[in-house]
């Protein structure tokens, strides 16, 4: 899961699932576009970020969700809802899923708007009310 643009902050968080590999290559990417300050790596699960940064009352004008392929539906609308929770009013949700596992609707307050379907892959974005 990624985050970023956080209003009014002057780092962008990222949270990826609480793999080191994937932390040190989020790093390393970073890194290597020259990007050495003004983010953050949450080692945390997607669940537990959404938990602390609702917590602290984070607001985020853009969420990526990027969660593993074959989530079961009941887990992705959970984790949408929940991502809901620490969005920006207006703020747009993207979730990226297999297209064969299609994704809600809806989830709490938010509204589908559109997919954009590449191949396998499949991105949906959802608008936050405001």
């Amino acid at each position: 899961m990624r985050w970023a643009s956080k209003r009014s902050a002057a780092a962008p968080r990222t949270s990826r699932l609480s793999s080191r590999i994937a932390q040190t290559l989020i790093a390393d990417n970073l890194a290597h576009c020259g990007v050495a300050e003004g983010y953050a790596i949450i080692r945390a699960s997607a669940t537990r970020a959404l938990n602390d940064f609702q917590t602290s009352g984070a607001a985020f004008e853009v969420i990526l969700l990027d969660p593993p392929y074959g989530e079961d539906a009941d887990r992705l609308h959970a984790v949408l809802a929940q991502a809901a929770g620490v969005a920006a009013p207006g703020g747009l949700i993207v979730l990226e899923h297999a297209r064969a596992h299609p994704a809600p609707d809806s989830a709490g307050p938010l509204a589908r708007t559109r997919d954009v379907t590449s191949g396998d892959s499949v991105l949906t974005f959802y608008a936050c009310p405001l």
